[in-house]
């Protein structure tokens, strides 16, 4: 998927991508909102979805995430 006016191609091997670092949380969950209705206008609301996680006091990262490839376990043996 590609969005027009960032140039940002999503690579079809990982869960997250990592699409802006925002100066507050509201900017950041403006722009998740914006992603989320380009994701609903193009009819991918199964496949993928946004996340916002908080780095240090005063940023936030906003996150594609694809839905179809399964998260990587962390605790592997």
């Amino acid at each position: 998927m590609r969005d027009k006016r960032s140039s940002i191609l999503i690579s079809p091997t990982k869960r997250r991508e990592k699409i802006s670092r925002q100066p507050s949380q509201s900017k950041a969950f403006e722009l998740a909102q914006e992603w989320a209705k380009k994701i609903k206008e193009y009819g991918m609301t199964d496949r993928f979805g946004m996340e916002l996680v908080g780095v240090g006091p005063a940023s936030w990262d906003v996150y594609l995430v694809d839905r179809s490839i399964p998260e990587a376990k962390l605790n592997r043996k």
